[in-house]
């Protein structure tokens, strides 16, 4: 994968129904030390001094006071949050450019599959006055890189669900973290 971002829209996709544009996502996540089962361990490699983070699983579903997760700067407004996500390009899969936005904005991948998000969320933007419908995944992160190819322009920041929710700029990423915690999806794919 380049280190320099993708730029332009001449390649995104659009909705060919309501001309909104095509956006791919994810909510980065990793679980934190605080939990209880110590049978099920994750490694996290640090790709830019290859050290690795050791952390706990936990199997409780109803409670994810043990998840945190990665939040962004946004280009525009850098005191405000966002997940990373970006256009979703015609060369690609809507996962693919999820993965791709993520390494680019937040320097952060995983070898896990992906945990699609159901709902697909509509917002509204300036840059295209149809607006937006964005694909959201959850990503358990398995590798950060401390080197991205937008290092110089946004900060990141591991969080709890809760504080997302109160730094988050746009309340359509606050539904769409609601509705993956609901329904017990960050405890998908790390048993």
């Amino acid at each position: 994968m380049s280190n320099q971002a993708r730029t332009g829209r001449c390649r995104q996709r659009y909705d060919a129904d309501n001309g909104r544009r095509l956006i791919a996502g994810t909510i980065p996540f990793r679980l934190t030390r605080d939990g209880n089962d110590i049978e099920n361990e994750e490694t996290v490699k640090n790709k830019g001094t290859g050290e690795t983070t050791r952390t706990k699983a936990t199997t409780d579903s109803n409670n994810n006071s043990d998840i945190e997760v990665l939040v962004i700067s946004c280009r525009r407004k850098p005191n405000k949050r966002s997940f990373p996500k970006g256009g979703w390009e015609l060369d690609e899969t809507v996962e693919e450019a999820a993965r791709r936005e993520t390494l680019e904005e937040a320097g952060v991948s995983s070898t896990n599959a992906l945990i699609p998000i159901p709902s697909k969320a509509q917002y509204d933007t300036k840059s295209n006055p149809m607006g937006c419908t964005a694909h959201v995944f959850l990503m358990h992160v398995t590798e950060q890189s401390e080197k991205w190819a937008e290092d110089s322009i946004r900060v990141r920041e591991w969080v709890s669900i809760e504080r997302a929710k109160d730094v988050l700029k746009q309340k359509w990423m606050v539904d769409v973290l609601d509705e993956a915690a609901r329904r017990g999806l960050f405890r998908c794919n790390t048993m």
